[in-house]
C-alpha cells in the first residue's frame, strides 16, 4: 500500500506531538517550582503579618516608654 507524502508527514507530526505530550506529562520539574512558589508565597505572607504585629507592639512600646519618661520626675514636658 502506498501513502500519499502528506499523509506520512502528518504521521510523523502526531507521533512527536504525542511524545512532546507525554514528556510534559513526565516532567516533574514544573510541579516542584510551582510548588516552591506556593510555598515562598505563603512564608512572604507570613513575614509580612508578623512584622506588622512586631511593628504595631514596638509602636506601643515606645510610646509607653516616652510616656513614662515624660511622667517621671524631671522628665521633659514636651
Amino acid at each position: 500500500m502506498h501513502l500519499p507524502k502528506d499523509t506520512i508527514a502528518y504521521e510523523g507530526v502526531m507521533t512527536k506531538f504525542w511524545r512532546a505530550v507525554t514528556l510534559f506529562l513526565r516532567d516533574r520539574e514544573g510541579v516542584t517550582a510551582i510548588e516552591y512558589a506556593l510555598i515562598a508565597g505563603l512564608v512572604a505572607v507570613v513575614a509580612f503579618t508578623a512584622m506588622q504585629t512586631l511593628g504595631t507592639n514596638l509602636t506601643s512600646l515606645f510610646n509607653t516608654i516616652a510616656n513614662d519618661v515624660k511622667s517621671a520626675p524631671g522628665g521633659t514636658s514636651g
